[in-house]
Parts: C-alpha cells; structure tokens; sequence
C-alpha cells in the first residue's frame, strides 16, 4: 500500500480509471488530507506527442502559452508592484514565452529558466537567459541564491515529489518573495459538459481548491491572491513563518467521481450528432484544434474534408499530427458564413478576436449541444 506523497498519510482504493490511458493509470484519494493523485506503470511510449482527448494526451506543451495569454492582465498587474530589478525564476519554461513577455514589459528584471526537456528548452529565443535543462530537483543553485517571484505554470501537477519541489521553492524565495501557481481545477470534472479526459497520464497531482490549499499551508505558505476560476486554480502564495499540519479538506466527493464518468461516457455519445451537423454546413471554419476536435474526430467521426482548422498555438507545434492546421493570422475570416470555436475558458477571448477580424457568425460548441432528449 503507497502513500499519500504530501502528507503520508493511507490511500484509500481507487477511485476512477481514466479513460484511454496508456500507463494502466488509477486515481486515488488520500484518506487523511484528501489530496487526489495518480499512480501509474511506465509508458512504452513515454514521450509521443498527440492530441487526444484520452487520458493519453500530452507532450504538445502549448498549455503554459495560453494559460500566459489568459493570466497576462493579472500578472502584469501583480509584476507592477515588485521590485524593479527582481530576480524572477520561472519553473517548467518550455518554450521561454513567459520569460520572454516578461523581459519586454520588465526589462530590468533578471531571469534564471528550467525546463527539462532539452528539445523544447532549445527554442528559447533568448540566447542570454541562463537556463538549466533539468528537473528543479536536481539543479545547484548557488549557496545564496534566492528570488524575488517564482513563476510555476501548470508544472505543479506534473512533478513526482510534491513537498520536495515546494519545499525547495520556499528556499529558493526572498523572505518578501511571492511564488504564482496555475494548476488544473480538479473541480472541473463537476463540468456537466465535459468531452475529454481530465485525469492525463502525465499529470501525478490534482488540486482542488481546499487541498492546494492545505498542502501549500502544510509548507508555510499563505495564499495572498486568488485568481480561479472552474477550470483552473491561479494562487501567488507567499511564506507565511508557519507550518499547518494537513486536515482532510475537500469539496470532490467519490460520487463527483462516479458523476464525472457517466458524464464523460454520455457526452461523447452525443458527438455524432454536432459532426454530422458541422459537415452538413457550407463555407464554415473551425478554430480549435485541441482535445474537443480529437472527440469530435474519435467519437464523433467527424470527416474534416475542406474545413479550414486554426489554431493560434498549436498551428507551430501540432501540425505534423495527421491535421493540418492553420496560422489564424495568415486567415481571411471574413470569407465564412460561420465559425465554430471549440474551446472553453478561451473562448470569450477568441470571439472577440474573431469579431475584430470580420468573421461574421462566431458559435462556441456550447451553443451547439444536443439538447438531453435528442440524445
């Protein structure tokens, strides 16, 4: 029997199965301070690159690029009141954007980056950034070496060791320091239009509200700003001067769970219906090329034929995955009828950009849902 991996304390059985997933994956629950977690075998094919709306999915790493765009009014404003030399030490870089945005609106800050994964690490733009390809654990930093902000993107979620990588970042922040964490919103699964799987084989953590919390209290943090929403948790936390002991925090019960499968496994019988919709309309364009394409295409067995697909960010990075698509910039979108966005937090942000481009009908695939009795 393992472990919870924050507080020690006994996991209770599985609670879920996740629904394609390649490493025999299971969800559990800590009995003590409830903290959801995955356990999982090694992956064969650890590594590949894919768009599935499975548990499978992962190594694209477009996520930390939009979640960037989406925070960008808060971190701005946040940056605003640090010290105008901060030391700024940024988590998970992959592809260096935010350290990138940061040196165009804070150019006096300094910047130190880690990313693991070498191919990704090499795009970075910035050849005087000092960037260590390697997990946090494992990199030396100087004896003294401390930073003002940590930056720590949808990586949390990720890591192997919960308290050791918080813990190192309590060492590595200034006593007046602050630390941003975005993670995925386990709370989510209470969405009642979910399509794709939420619990991923290469997330090991998922937090909800009341356990990030508690975890984080655990270390001797304190949360300072709250920027969540339903689909994902944005905290910047500082050092508190005091540990909590972990108490069983949470709102995700085992019938969420169960709740969340069902809803999962009814929503894609549904999918036929909207592609049979979407190929029976002329002149029409999808934006969106993520996971609700793939259950459209997987589950929906939606035929693509000559609709035109963009995708801001995974245009660069995904194309190469059996679809092609497209720059949304290089796009005339004033010659559709109508465009569908298959999205979900972004979607406001997307119709407005849309709009302002002179496409005539923007729809989000929420608008289109088949009503309970035509299912």
């Amino acid at each position: 029997m393992k472990n919870c991996s924050s507080c020690e304390g006994t996991l209770a059985p599985f609670v879920y199965e996740p629904l394609g997933t390649r490493r025999n994956s299971r969800v559990v629950t800590c009995s003590s301070c409830g903290l959801c977690q995955t356990f999982q075998n090694e992956d064969s094919e650890h590594g590949k690159r894919t768009l599935s709306s499975d548990a499978g999915w992962g190594n694209v790493r477009h996520a930390k690029g939009v979640r960037l765009e989406a925070q960008q009014v808060n971190l701005k404003k946040l940056l605003t009141t640090m010290p105008e030399t901060s030391a700024v030490l940024d988590i998970g870089s992959s592809r260096g954007q935010f350290i990138e945005w940061c040196q165009s609106n804070f150019p006096r800050f300094t910047f130190v980056g880690i990313e693991s994964d070498e191919k990704i690490a090499n795009t970075f733009e910035s050849s005087d950034i000092k960037v260590f390809i390697e997990k946090i654990e494992r990199v030396e930093f100087q004896e003294n070496e401390k930073f003002d902000f940590i930056f720590c993107n949808h990586t949390l979620e990720h890591v192997d060791q919960l308290n050791l990588i918080l813990g190192l970042m309590s060492k590595l922040l200034k006593t007046n320091g602050l630390i941003w964490i975005d993670v995925p919103n386990l709370e989510g699964i209470r969405d009642p239009f979910v399509i794709e799987e939420f619990f991923i084989d290469k997330h090991n953590f998922h937090f909800e509200f009341a356990t990030l919390s508690n975890v984080l209290a655990s270390i001797g943090f304190e949360v300072k700003e709250n920027f969540s929403d339903n689909l994902n948790l944005v905290f910047v936390v500082a050092k508190s001067g005091e540990r909590k002991p972990p108490r069983i925090r949470t709102a995700i019960t085992s019938e969420d769970f169960t709740n969340y499968r069902n809803s999962l496994i009814q929503n894609r019988l549904k999918l036929p219906e909207i592609a049979r919709m979407l190929e029976s309309k002329s002149n029409i364009a999808i934006y969106g090329a993520g996971r609700i394409l793939d259950a459209l295409i997987r589950y929906g067995e939606l035929k693509i034929g000559d609709i035109p697909i963009a995708d801001r960010y995974l245009w660069k990075n995904a194309s190469d995955l059996g679809i092609n698509i497209q720059n949304p910039e290089a796009i005339n979108w004033r010659e559709f009828s109508e465009v569908f966005v298959l999205g979900r937090s972004s979607i406001p942000a997307i119709t407005l950009w849309l709009e302002t481009q002179g496409a005539e009908k923007v729809t989000p695939i929420s608008s289109i849902w088949p009503r309970e009795n035509e299912v």
